[in-house]
Formats: C-alpha cells, structure tokens, sequence
C-alpha cells in the first residue's frame, strides 16, 4: 500500500497488484545498478596492501572504491598500480547514490575507448628516427647544413639563439 499526500492535505492510499508489484520491483533493481556493466568498474588503482589483499581505486569522477583481491592476482595489482583498467568482478552499489563502493577483483583488463591521443604504451615505447618518418611519410634530414637559413641575417640569428636558450 501507498500513502500519499494529496491537495489540500487530503490522504490518499493506492494498493499495487501482484503485476504492479513485480513492475515496480524491477524498475527498482534497473534504477538501483545505473552503469550497464554493473560488474566492471574503470579507473586508476592509486594503492594496494599485499598484505591485507586489499587496493583503492580512483575513478575518473574522483571517487575511491575499496579493491578485494585474491593472492593469485598480486602481481596483477602490481602491475596495473598507478594505470587505469577495467576491474571485473563482484561489483557493490552504495544504495543511496547508485555508485560503486566496492569490488571483489575477478580480474583487470585493458579499458576499452576512443583514442584520440596515441595510445600510453605506444607512447612510451622507443622509435627510431627513420621508421617516425616513414610512418609520416617524410624525409630525413641527414645534413645539418640543409637547415640553415642562408638568407637569415646577424640579428635574427641571434634572436633565435636567445629564444632557445643558447
């Protein structure tokens, strides 16, 4: 039964079906886990105790959820410190906010999304001089002599020398 609170102060009552009842309850549920992967959560682990099996993981809105993992993944959770993942497994939902409070770590995997920047570990892997301008489809320049600017006079020189620092 529900109670409500009508115009003029008047009480109104509604008693739900069974059919009610069941809509109701899984509108409740939908609402209850917002994200549709309600057993992933994405973001950064920030810190781990290896000894306690426990992490903290920070996500992109800033909020820190409480990691539960089983030995066999510490070297997992070593390896993902301070890089964002995917963690799978038994997601927990604050009931109030509808955000995730706590995971039991099944396993971490590689996020999935659009790149618009090269991706991290591209980034930071070493490149050759030639193999970047193949890639870029242009020439390398083997001879200093090449960049300099013959028509650039004393003055301009120097100010360019002045700008980098030299």
């Amino acid at each position: 039964m529900l109670e409500l609170s009508g115009a003029g102060g008047r009480l109104r009552e509604a008693t739900f079906g069974g059919d009610a009842r069941a809509r109701l309850a899984a509108r409740a549920e939908a609402t209850a886990a917002p994200d549709a992967h309600h057993d992933r959560v994405v973001g950064t682990l920030v810190e781990a105790d290896f000894e306690r099996h426990t992490a903290r993981v920070a996500t992109s809105e800033g909020r820190a959820i409480t990691v539960t993992f089983p030995e066999d993944l510490a070297d997992d959770i070593q390896r993902w410190l301070r890089r964002p993942g995917e963690l799978e497994g038994r997601v927990e939902y604050d009931p109030r906010s509808g955000a995730a409070s706590r995971v039991d770590l099944h396993r971490i995997v590689r996020p999935v999304q659009l790149r618009v920047v090269p991706d991290e570990w591209e980034f930071h892997r070493r490149h050759r001089v030639h193999d970047l301008a193949a890639e870029q489809g242009v020439a390398v320049v083997d001879d200093l002599d090449a960049l300099v600017d013959a028509s650039a006079t004393e003055v301009e020189l120097r100010a360019f020398l002045d700008a980098l620092g030299s």
